[in-house]
């Protein structure tokens, strides 16, 4: 961000990830454009808070961290979230549910989400009653199971993270991930 006399401030950005930081920086440039001061641009980022499940960061014993986006899904949000994954230093889990209202493109949507997943997590849970089995296939070796709904998810979970484990939750709001994030926040505090 531009700071008066010519100098340049980087502005903390509370939330993950580099989709936010560009959506950060473009909302800087309008307000910058506009002639907002820089100095309230820079106070506006800082008390950045994301929306609830929508990339909400929690730190749990065991150094276990859950990155709650389990509100929707589209298969570019799944992009970009998989990229922040991918960036994220540890074992990295992905609790990834179906996206809903794709239409016939639907399977081969999942499968491409999937093959990012197996670039992105070392391991992937997929989830949900149609297309997990296209997620999981898209994930391959890193796919640990493709489960049928939010319940067995968190069964899996239980066994499957390890202290200092980085769990990304996301999915269709319909697919119900939020229990999985609640029953863990719950658990692992």
């Amino acid at each position: 961000v531009p700071h008066p006399p010519g100098g340049e401030r980087a502005p903390p950005l509370p939330l993950p990830g580099r989709h936010q930081a560009e959506n950060l920086l473009a909302a800087a440039a309008a307000a910058l454009t506009l002639e907002v001061p820089a100095e309230q641009v820079a106070a506006a980022a800082a008390s950045l808070e994301p929306a609830p499940r929508r990339g909400v960061v929690h730190r749990l014993g065991h150094g276990i961290v859950v990155v709650d986006d389990s509100y929707n899904a589209s298969p570019h949000a799944m992009a970009r979230v998989l990229e922040m994954l991918q960036d994220t230093p540890g074992r990295r889990v992905a609790v990834l549910g179906e996206m809903l209202e794709l239409g016939p493109a639907a399977p081969e949507m999942h499968r491409r989400v999937g093959e990012q997943a197996g670039r992105s997590a070392d391991v992937v849970i997929a989830v949900g009653p149609l297309h997990a089995t296209a997620l999981a296939e898209g994930a391959g070796e890193r796919c640990l199971r493709a489960v049928p709904d939010a319940a067995a998810a968190l069964e899996l979970l239980r066994t499957a993270v390890q202290p200092g484990d980085v769990v990304l939750v996301k999915g269709s709001r319909g697919i119900g991930l939020d229990t999985v994030v609640d029953e863990l926040l719950e658990e692992w505090r």
